[in-house]
């Protein structure tokens, strides 16, 4: 056991040693400081422990970040480009960053909203999974706040503005 404990440290030296010339002492010094000690006084199961939860910890941090950068790749492919604006009754597609403030935006089923805003008119389902991890939907009627980024997955519904794109979630 001693031999494999041995092996399965080298990474963690390697590691430790880029680190070092780097300037930088974590908890990896730690570590094999009580992997070390483990192996010294014949106790190898407590050093093959303090190895196993120092590689997986790394393992599941790794995860979660690829996991996170994925969300995020796709939560920015997923951003609109047009929003549907309301002038003298008629609508208009204008660009994401020329609604203002107070500007009354139709999001259609499947549409991503554009902008913070308050529903004014119909009654909704809102996915905030992307932006909140919730897989539930958020039922939302008049007088309601919706963030940008969130995909209306029920009826058309029309929103004020109340920020930018560029100040909005």
């Amino acid at each position: 056991i001693s031999i494999g404990l041995i092996l399965g440290s080298l990474p963690l030296i390697i590691k430790l040693i880029k680190d070092f010339l780097k300037g930088s002492i974590g908890i990896d010094f730690i570590a094999l400081i009580t992997i070390t000690g483990s192996i010294l006084l014949g106790e190898y199961i407590a050093g093959s422990i303090i190895l196993l939860m120092l590689s997986g910890g790394e393992f599941l941090e790794d995860f979660a970040l690829r996991r996170s950068r994925k969300e995020l790749s796709r939560l920015i492919s997923m951003s609109p480009n047009i929003a549907h604006k309301f002038v003298n009754d008629n609508i208009i597609d204008i660009p994401v960053d020329e609604i203002k403030p107070g500007d009354e935006i139709m999001i259609r089923k499947g549409e991503v909203i554009p902008v913070d805003g308050k529903i004014i008119k119909g009654t909704t389902q809102i996915d905030t999974s992307t932006l909140t991890g919730e897989s539930l939907f958020a039922d939302k009627s008049i007088g309601n706040e919706v963030l940008s980024g969130s995909v209306n997955q029920g009826e058309v519904i029309i929103i004020r503005a109340e920020k930018d794109s560029a100040n909005s979630n």
